[in-house]
């Protein structure tokens, strides 16, 4: 909701944090898509229980650590509240298992 700037979801947000949103770089909005992306397809492949799923959510995970890393080192960001840590934190756990789910799966070679 961000990238497409939808101002109904924008609002909720302090304009401080708004104002950060439209300074990240091109290539951070890149790392984004493959977390989101690779999630997606991981997703949509593990439904199909097709063998890419695992690699899709490794992708997934490299956008993740990528654009968290940056926002956790970028000293202009907004600081966290304790809500943003724990959504993070969950964001985390929850990709972090999808992979290790995948990759079981794929061991038990019931990915094909």
């Amino acid at each position: 909701m961000t990238v497409t700037r939808n101002a109904g979801y924008l609002s909720a947000f302090p304009r401080g944090y708004v104002a950060y949103l439209d300074t990240l770089p091109l290539w951070l909005v890149g790392f984004w898509a493959l977390g989101v992306g690779g999630g997606l397809a991981g997703a949509l492949l593990l439904l199909r229980r097709a063998r890419l799923a695992a690699a899709a959510f490794g992708v997934s995970l490299l956008g993740l650590a990528v654009t968290s890393v940056y926002h956790w080192s970028v000293t202009e960001a907004p600081a966290f509240r304790s809500a943003d840590v724990a959504v993070s934190g969950a964001i985390w756990l929850i990709a972090l298992a999808l992979l290790l789910f995948s990759l079981r799966m794929l061991r038990a070679s019931i990915l094909s």
